[in-house]
C-alpha cells in the first residue's frame, strides 16, 4: 500500500519545477483530439447546410446555384408543402410514443430490479396473479 499521510500544517506542497503546470500539460495533450472529434462532427452537419442552400442537378453535370431567394429557397418550399407538415406531425407522435414505452420499460425495470435480480423481472412477468400488473 502506499502512504497516504497528510501534508502537516504550515508545510506547502512541493510543485514541479521545470515544464508546463500538470493542467495545462493535459489540455495540451487532449487538444488535438478534441479539435479532430469536432472537425469530424460538425464537418459533415456544415456541409449538409451548405448543400440544403443549392440546387443540383444530376442530369446536367456541374449545374449548381443557390436556391433562390437568398439561398432559403428550399427552406420556403419545404415550409409550404403540406407534405413537409404531415411529415413533421407522424415524427412527432411517432417520437413521443417511443420516448413515453422507452420511459415504461425503464420505469418497469428500475423498480423491477430493485425487487430482484431474477430473469423474470427483466421481461416483466408477473411472478403470481395480483390485481394490478407489476414487474417483479
Amino acid at each position: 500500500m502506499a502512504d497516504t499521510a497528510a501534508i502537516p500544517a504550515g508545510r506547502t506542497v512541493k510543485r514541479r519545477s521545470r515544464g508546463l503546470p500538470e493542467r495545462r500539460l493535459a489540455l495540451f495533450m487532449v487538444a488535438p483530439s478534441m479539435i479532430l472529434i469536432a472537425v469530424v462532427a460538425l464537418w459533415p452537419i456544415i456541409y449538409a447546410i451548405w448543400l440544403s442552400m443549392h440546387e443540383y442537378s444530376l442530369r446536367q453535370a456541374g449545374l449548381s446555384r443557390w436556391a433562390e431567394p437568398a439561398g432559403l429557397g428550399n427552406y420556403i418550399d419545404a415550409l409550404k408543402s403540406s407534405e413537409f407538415w404531415t411529415a413533421t406531425r407522424i415524427t412527432f407522435i411517432c417520437g413521443s410514443c417511443c420516448a413515453a414505452g422507452i420511459r415504461e420499460l425503464t420505469d418497469r425495470f428500475i423498480t423491477s430490479s430493485e425487487r430482484s435480480r431474477s430473469p423474470r423481472s427483466y421481461l416483466c412477468v408477473p411472478s403470481r396473479p395480483r390485481k394490478k400488473l407489476v414487474c417483479d
